[in-house]
């Protein structure tokens, strides 16, 4: 698994868990399934660029959140 996937993934879930909603709303928030977010979460996917883009507007986070760390 690459460094990329791992630190989206991180990130991902802290943002998650900051935001307090559940993975299902971000699902339906963001225009995505609720088991791609899992995949998401648990690294058996990488999430595109515009994904990636569609889930920081929902959450009203910074893309580039997505990569620090």
């Amino acid at each position: 698994m690459s460094l990329y996937c791992k630190r989206v993934s991180k990130n991902l879930r802290k943002m998650i868990v900051e935001s307090g909603i559940s993975a299902e709303k971000l699902a339906f928030g963001s225009g995505v399934s609720k088991s791609t977010i899992s995949n998401y979460l648990s690294n058996k996917r990488t999430p595109t660029i515009p994904v990636l883009e569609r889930i920081a507007a929902y959450l009203n986070k910074d893309f580039q959140d997505f990569f620090r760390g």
